[in-house]
This record gives C-alpha cells, sequence and structure tokens, in this order.
C-alpha cells in the first residue's frame, strides 16, 4: 500500500540521512527561492533538552531524551547541524552511553563533523540558553510541524513538474491515484492524544486502496496458496507468530516464506521485494546451507556425512548460486529492537536507491526492505538488554515482542515475522494413549499471552509423524510427510480450520501425498 506513491515521490526521509559530511540543507530549497518554513529554535531546545534531561527518571515519567527519541530522526530537523547533534544523540542512546555536551562532543569529533556543527562552543550555547526542559514535547511537535510543512511543499513541486510530462492509460490512473495518496497522507491530521475523526482514517484508507496497482494484494505472500487463505497477507506494520516445537520445521517455513518474498517479480515501476533475516540460532553460512539444502531437497546430513552423490551435489551448487542472486540480507547478531530498526533501515535505503550490491559485485534492482524475519524471540529475550537483572522469562518475552512491534514493524514500516517456541510439556497429553494425535495451540507457546497481545497472526506447525515415531508408534498414511499449520490467531479472518502442507526435506509444498488427500492408495 502507498508503493506506488513512493515510488513517484520519494520521501525526504527515505532520501536524505546525515552519514557523511557534506550539505543537506537546500534538499528542500525554498520556492522561488523562499526560505523553507523552519523553527531553528525549537531545534535547538529541543537538543539541549535531550541532552540536560538524558538519564530515566525515578518515577517512571518519561525524560526528555524519550520524549524526543518518540518525534525526532535526524532528518526532520532543517539545520544540517542540528541533524548532525541529533544524529550523535541517538547513536549514544543506542550503545546506552552517557548523554552530554562532552560525550556528544566526542562522537561527533571521532566523525570528523565536530567543527561543521560549530564545535564544543555551539554545544555549550546550546545547554545554557534551553528554554524549559518540560516543555520539550511541544518544541518537537513545531519541529515536526516545520519538517511535514517543508515535505508538502517539496511535493507539490514535484507534482507541478510531473504533471506537464503527458501519459495515458493506467500510467496516468497511476500518476493520478499517487498525487491523491499522497496529498492525502500529509494533509491528513496527525493523531493527538485524543484521537480523530473516524473520516479522516477512512480517507487514509481509501487513498492506500486507489494507489494499489490492480491485481496486486495488500501486502507481500507467504509463497503458499493455503496460508495466504488463512492469514492474509505478510502486510506491513503487522507482525506475525510462527511457533512450533523443535525440528517441526518452524525455521524452515520462515526461511521459505523469505525465498518466496525475494522472488516477487518486478512490480510497474521495477521495483523489487528485498527480505531482512535475523539468524541467531545459526550463523550466516549454516543457515544459507540449510535452506540450499531444503530448496535442493538434499539431505543435510547426507551432504555433511560426505555420502551425497554427484547429482545431488550439483543441485545443491546449483541452487547455492541461484539463492545468492536474492535481495535477501542475513544477519547473525541479534541486537534489542531499536538497535536492529537502524541497522535494516540503512538497507532499506541501499535498497530503495538501487545501491544495495550482491556478493559478486552486481547491483540489486530497486527493492521494497518491507518482511524482517526474526529468531526464536524465546533467544531474542534472554539477550534483551531493556529489562532488569530480576525480570522473568515473561517480562523480557513481551519487552521483545513490543520492542520488535514498535521499533520494527511499525517504525519502518515493514512485516515482522518472529519465531517462538512451543513448550514441550503440550505432549504429555498423548503420552500412554496409543495413536492419539495432539496438535498445540498458541496458549501452548512460551509467553503466549505477550506475544498474543502483539502478533496479528499465530501460525503453529506441527508434523504429526514426529510424536508418534518417538513414541514407537505406527504412523497413519494420511501424516506422513506431511505438516499441520494451525492458526493460532487471525485478526484479520481467514479460512477456518487447520491448513494441511506437504513437507519433505525441509520443503513445504502444497503438493499433499495421495493418502493426505483422502485417496485410496498411497505413493511410495
Amino acid at each position: 500500500m502507498g508503493d506506488v506513491v513512493r515510488g513517484v515521490f520519494p520521501r525526504r526521509e527515505e532520501a536524505i540521512a546525515f552519514v557523511d559530511p557534506g550539505p543537506v540543507e537546500g534538499a528542500l530549497s525554498g520556492c522561488s527561492g523562499r526560505v523553507p518554513p523552519h523553527d531553528l529554535g525549537a531545534e535547538a531546545a529541543c537538543l539541549a533538552a535531550a541532552m540536560l534531561d538524558a538519564t530515566p527518571h525515578e518515577d517512571r515519567s518519561p525524560s526528555a531524551l524519550e520524549t524526543c527519541l518518540e518525534w525526532l530522526k535526524p532528518e526532520r530537523f532543517f539545520g544540517e547541524e542540528h541533524g548532525r547533534i541529533w544524529q550523535a544523540i541517538e547513536a549514544l542512546s543506542v550503545e546506552k552511553s552517557p548523554i552530554d555536551v562532552v560525550t556528544v562532543a566526542r562522537w561527533l569529533e571521532g566523525k570528523g563533523w565536530l567543527g561543521r556543527v560549530g564545535g564544543t562552543f555551539y554545544l555549550a550555547q546550546l545547554a545554557d540558553a534551553t528554554p524549559s526542559v518540560g516543555n520539550v514535547a511541544a518544541h518537537c511537535q513545531i519541529v515536526v510541524e516545520r519538517w511535514e510543512d517543508r515535505l508538502l511543499i517539496a511535493t507539490c513541486q514535484r507534482v507541478a513538474v510531473e504533471g506537464y510530462e503527458p501519459d495515458a492509460g493506467e500510467g496516468r490512473a497511476t500518476f493520478r491515484a499517487a498525487v491523491r495518496a499522497e496529498i492525502g497522507r500529509q494533509t491528513a491530521l496527525r493523531p493527538k492524544l485524543a484521537g480523530v475523526p473516524i473520516g479522516v482514517a477512512v480517507q487514509e484508507s481509501r487513498a492506500q486502496l486507489e494507489a494499489q496497482p490492480a491485481g496486486k494484494i495488500l501486502g507481500v505472500s507467504w509463497g503458499l496458496a493455503p496460508l495466504d487463505a488463512a492469514f492474509g497477507p505478510l502486510a506491513q506494520k503487522e507482525q506475525h507468530v510462527i511457533g512450533g516445537l523443535s525440528e517441526h520445521g518452524k525455521t524452515a517455513l520462515a526461511a521459505q516464506v523469505a525465498v518466496a518474498v525475494a522472488q516477487t517479480p518486478l512490480d510497474a515501476l521495477g521495483v523489487g521485494e528485498a527480505v531482512y533475516v535475523l539468524s541467531g540460532e545459526m550463523k550466516r553460512e549454516q543457515f544459507a546451507f540449510r535452506l540450499a539444502c531444503s530448496m535442493a531437497g538434499v539431505d543435510a546430513a547426507t551432504v555433511k556425512l560426505g555420502a551425497a552423490g554427484d547429482g545431488a551435489l550439483e543441485d545443491l551448487g546449483w541452487w547455492m548460486g541461484w539463492l545468492a542472486k536474492l535481495p535477501i540480507v542475513i544477519d547473525d547478531d541479534p541486537v534489542d529492537a531499536r538497535t536492529m530498526a537502524r541497522r535494516i533501515r540503512e538497507h532499506q535505503r541501499e535498497f530503495a536507491k538501487g545501491s544495495a550490491r550482491r556478493a559478486d559485485g552486481e547491483l540489486h534492482p530497486k527493492c521494497r526492505l518491507r518482511t524482517v524475519l526474526a529468531d526464536h524471540v524465546q533467544k531474542l529475550a534472554r539477550l534483551c538488554s531493556g529489562c532488569g537483572p530480576r525480570a522473568d522469562t515473561k517480562e523480557r518475552i513481551a519487552a521483545v515482542s513490543h520492542g520488535w512491534l514498535h521499533h520494527v514493524a511499525k517504525g519502518l514500516d515493514v512485516a515482522t515475522v518472529l519465531l517462538a517456541q512451543v513448550r514441550r510439556d503440550v505432549l504429555d497429553a498423548q503420552r500412554g494413549q496409543k495413536g492419539r494425535i495432539v496438535f498445540p495451540r498458541a496458549a501452548h507457546l512460551e509467553g503466549a499471552s505477550e506475544l498474543g497481545q502483539d502478533a496479528d497472526t499465530i501460525a503453529i506447525v506441527h508434523r504429526p509423524e514426529l510424536p508418534l515415531l518417538e513414541a514407537d508408534e505406527e504412523v497413519p498414511a494420511k501424516w506422513l510427510d506431511v505438516a499441520a499449520v494451525i492458526p493460532g490467531k487471525r485478526r484479520w479472518g481467514g479460512a477456518r480450520g487447520l491448513v494441511k502442507l506437504g513437507y519433505r526435506l525441509g520443503r513445504f509444498s502444497e503438493d499433499l501425498p495421495a493418502a493426505a488427500r483422502g485417496e485410496a492408495h498411497y505413493g511410495t
């Protein structure tokens, strides 16, 4: 939704980042020589307040820094020096470092930017001349409002230029829809504490639908039609959970989804889909090896033992070469959600500009990075740095889930997919009851209630043959090489009942064995 809008009218925040020294003012230089709207006094007040009140309050009320982090980004400042100072404050916040005039100056000096912002003298001036720290929210609002005004002016200028280019048919319709959606988005009321009239939300929703190219779904596909029917698409700003017992295929399913998304054909604007994968359970080379084996239909254990035939190795090599060309980023260094969001944002910018490169040096086409797959939430919870030393597992899982939803899914406008572990004790009920198959539910996830609060969909992957084999029982023919996906939560509705998928050597498919389809015979 809104992809056409971003393709026709790129946002300033996507085009400008205070990463390397260089002029940034003038990116939105005024119309007819006029200076764009801005308020340098409000910008300076925000920076000063963030440096003076950066320590969390004992009464848990938000500090000035926490308030500013909710409102501000480097590109929202008009003054180049203010944007660079704010980038320093953000970086120190992520690193959990003290924030004051001295530490900010040291960070800027390390980047070679201290002279460009006026040196330590200007930083000291900010701290000395700050208005009341208690008014920081009002100052942040002024900064954001001026930034929104500049965006609107730039959009109107671009629309005026684009409008002179003759076009017809679907191209003209797409352009008009993009104009309506972009202008509507930028002029819509920003939600206040009291909310907005539902008519505003309806207008925004209509604009998004009008901008959506005909025949496109409002999100990306899971890559398996039964899952699309059961859960809907992987839509932006939504969080999805794939749960399951160990070795039942949740990681394999997530990896297969990543491949399916990365294979999405380029749209009419020549833009594809990229995927970011956080693999904390396996190192990146292990993840790539396992994924290639699954796609090739090769037993990974056989390959590791050196017992795979030449044909299998040839197939594996071909699939490895094919995977290497996909726009997938693999990160095997788990961190907190806020830091992860900063990493992902950098890759979003590279893919959006068309400057992201493959390992062989070739450029990927322009892509939207709007799908992020994460590791087991329980593992991320153990690494949670924002929780106190006495926080229990549920508190840590809640912090991770909430952080990924707000900093990654909503903060970056992406769909997030988290993996979650099902408690092993859910199978106790079927032990001693020969032939009974027990399907886990969302309530059986570790931290079920905490995950359920933030998740839009919960899918539980289960292979009934594994528990039966562990109990030395005969597996019914209809469950051989079959995986069940049990809907645990569907916020937006979907097809009823569990989903059956074929599963063999780590790969899911829509083709079920004959017995699973209810046929009398069963192919060997």
